[in-house]
């Protein structure tokens, strides 16, 4: 899913997949082959004039066939911060096809999706019924090539959800604490008595 906003400042959202990729993935080594795949990109060329880019301003290095990322670079921590982040015009692009797989009552973007990876057991809460599981888990599947990394996610429906708010569950406890982006809140989580 592209993301209109950082492509036209990034000018190729191959770039901002790749930039994303190695600042999440900053003490690996990969060759492009892998980079392809992970990121679901079909033309090697692109790929390939991208990593060329990125190595000639120092943001990547290379050591014969492995790339990485340069953690000298000065820039670091201003494109973690800035691109790591959807942008407002991905999250709306993200609820409409959330939307579309069944009746979604929450949809909570945390860890990874608001840039923040000291949350590791969750990056998505999603509460619904009739969810398409199929669609699910094309979607995350796209998620996952955007930002180059696996995403956790956690899918309840509204009963589980109510059940396990209840009885004070962890991980629903520390989603709702964590820095999060609330993109769909049917449930009204803002009425509801804080855990």
């Amino acid at each position: 899913m592209e993301d209109l906003i950082f492509s036209v400042f990034f000018g190729s959202e191959i770039r901002i997949k790749i930039i994303r990729f190695f600042l999440l993935q900053a003490e690996g080594n990969f060759d492009s082959s892998l980079i392809r795949k992970r990121l679901q990109i079909k033309n090697v060329k692109p790929l390939k004039r991208e990593l060329k880019k990125l190595r000639s301003i120092g943001f990547l290095k290379a050591k014969g066939k492995k790339i990485s990322l340069n953690p000298a670079f000065p820039m670091n921590g201003l494109l973690r911060s800035f691109i790591l982040t959807p942008s407002f015009w991905y999250k709306e692009q993200m609820i409409k096809k959330f939307q579309k797989l069944g009746a979604i009552k929450l949809l909570i973007l945390t860890g990874i999706l608001t840039g923040d990876d000291k949350m590791p057991e969750a990056d998505l809460l999603l509460v619904g019924n009739k969810i398409k599981e199929k669609k699910l888990a094309n979607l995350v599947n796209e998620l996952e090539a955007d930002f180059g990394k696996e995403l956790n996610y956690l899918v309840l429906s509204e009963k589980d959800f109510q059940y396990r708010y209840s009885m004070m569950d962890r991980l629903i406890r520390e989603i709702l604490e964590s820095e999060k982006n609330v993109l769909i809140d049917k449930l009204g989580l803002e009425k509801m008595k804080t855990i």
